[in-house]
């Protein structure tokens, strides 16, 4: 049985990605018509994000978070970094830190729950 903490981390994960797909849509009917008012809408509302001027950074934002959040999920969960990232791009490496700062985070929580456990 997978502990509570794995299976919320990927509950979040595929809240993440249902967000960044509702987001990419959004953006691109903002790049069709130049309005942005649903996309600032989406990011403050539903999100609860300060928006920013540039949508592309929302959503490289998110699409960052997501990334290195799922590669420290997968490696916690005991795949290999050839396993997750098999078609890396040399120029578009993940960051080292925010992928170990995410692997604490959930050991962290991991370890607090089988100490109360």
């Amino acid at each position: 049985m997978k502990s509570l903490v794995i299976n919320n981390v990927k509950e979040e994960l595929k809240q993440q990605a249902k967000n960044i797909r509702k987001a990419k849509l959004i953006f691109k009917d903002g790049q069709r018509t130049g309005n942005w008012e649903l996309f600032k809408t989406f990011i403050i509302t539903d999100l609860g994000l300060k928006y920013s001027w540039c949508p592309e950074t929302v959503l490289d934002s998110l699409s960052f978070h997501f990334r290195h959040k799922h590669i420290a999920y997968c490696l916690i969960l005991g795949r290999t970094m050839e396993e997750i990232e098999n078609k890396n791009n040399p120029d578009n490496l993940p960051s080292q830190r925010s992928i170990d700062d995410y692997y604490k985070r959930i050991m962290t929580d991991l370890q607090e729950e089988r100490d109360n456990a």
